[in-house]
């Protein structure tokens, strides 16, 4: 517990880092967020979505549906007879593929791109509630008419978002990889300078245990960040997160978990770096940050997948645009098992270590 409170002392009695962890990101939301508005554009757009529609019978009704949305420009279809061999171009030359069964139900294989899937989704559900509504009229005796406006009226996506709302969740990524990958890494730099490893040799104390008590130790640090971040951007700059509550403790237990592993990272790769860790640590830190889109809306295929902070963001803005939790539990679970193993590992070269 002397670890412990020795570690969270040393951070709040610091001025710098209560001023770079807490006040700095909030003011970078606000300068980011209104300078860069009248440049970009924060929602999400629409993508060109091409689908395979597989059918034994022909639908009428569904293929006037299909020939409107072409016609708006919302989908482009392609009629396959094979099934199996559609599938296997989902995420290449289809972004999903759309089956009518036998029975009458339509399948949806949906692909990699979630905001293509969310409008398909959208677009089906629309398309089953009106043929629904037309079954039930004629099981009435009443024949529907056609109404004069449109077949099918693109609607917004998910929720009006600014670049504030963007450079909230962003930049609570950005400094959460500093402050976890920089500050872990540096503490034991701290530690080296100081001789703890000198003492902790020589000491009763099981060095396990006092590398686990330093990892906790940054915990408090962790939800401060987070924490002051999102009451700032929220309360002074009018910033969105989730919808309600339970979206943003949800949210908030997210980022808490995704700090403490980045944290673990940083320890971990302190104690194997021989030099000062802040040369290695913030160029990895801002090549991720910058290719993950955290500075500016950027994605290069095939680069952007692979950065870490991507993923991160991805899940939070499912989150606080749709309320999905699906890969906030995913990208926050395989964050967990991470922050364990680190945790582990970092010990085990603890307890290695002699001297500087």
């Amino acid at each position: 517990m002397q670890i412990f409170m020795a570690v969270w002392k040393t951070f709040y009695r610091q001025k710098a880092n209560l001023f770079f962890t807490v006040f700095f990101p909030s003011i970078l939301v606000f300068i980011l967020g209104t300078l860069l508005e009248q440049w970009n554009t924060a929602e999400q757009r629409i993508p060109e979505i091409k689908i395979a529609y597989v059918a034994e019978e022909d639908d009428p009704a569904f293929l006037k549906f299909l020939k409107e949305t072409e016609r708006q420009g919302l989908l482009e279809t392609e009629r396959v007879q094979e099934k199996e061999a559609a599938l296997e171009k989902i995420d290449g030359r289809y972004a999903a593929v759309l089956c009518r069964e036998t029975g009458g139900e339509l399948v949806l294989y949906q692909g990699a791109d979630s905001v293509a899937n969310r409008t398909l989704q959208m677009l089906l559900e629309g398309y089953s509630s009106m043929e629904r509504a037309a079954a039930l009229s004629l099981s009435q005796g009443v024949v529907p008419k056609e109404a004069s406006a449109d077949f099918v009226t693109g609607e917004r996506l998910g929720v009006e978002r600014s670049m504030i709302d963007y450079y909230a969740v962003s930049c609570l990524v950005m400094i959460l990889f500093m402050g976890g990958c920089i500050g872990g890494a540096n503490a034991i730099y701290e530690w080296k300078k100081d001789g703890v490893f000198l003492r902790t040799a020589v000491s009763p104390a099981e060095k396990t245990k006092v590398f686990c008590m330093a990892v906790l130790g940054h915990f408090p640090m962790v939800f401060v960040e987070e924490a002051a971040v999102m009451a700032c951007s929220a309360l002074l700059f009018g910033a969105r997160y989730g919808k309600g509550v339970l979206e943003n403790l949800a949210l908030l237990l997210f980022f808490f978990v995704v700090g403490i592993t980045l944290t673990a990272f940083g320890m971990a790769a302190g104690l194997l770096l021989r030099c000062q860790p802040v040369a290695v640590m913030m160029p990895l830190s801002w090549t991720v940050l910058f290719f993950s889109g955290s500075f500016a809306q950027l994605k290069i295929d095939g680069i952007t997948q692979l950065m870490p902070a991507w993923y991160i963001q991805e899940a939070a803005f499912d989150l606080t645009l749709f309320g999905n939790y699906t890969r906030a539990l995913s990208v926050g679970g395989i964050c967990l098992v991470c922050f364990v193993a680190l945790t582990a590992f970092g010990a085990a070269l603890f307890c290695r270590k002699r001297n500087i």
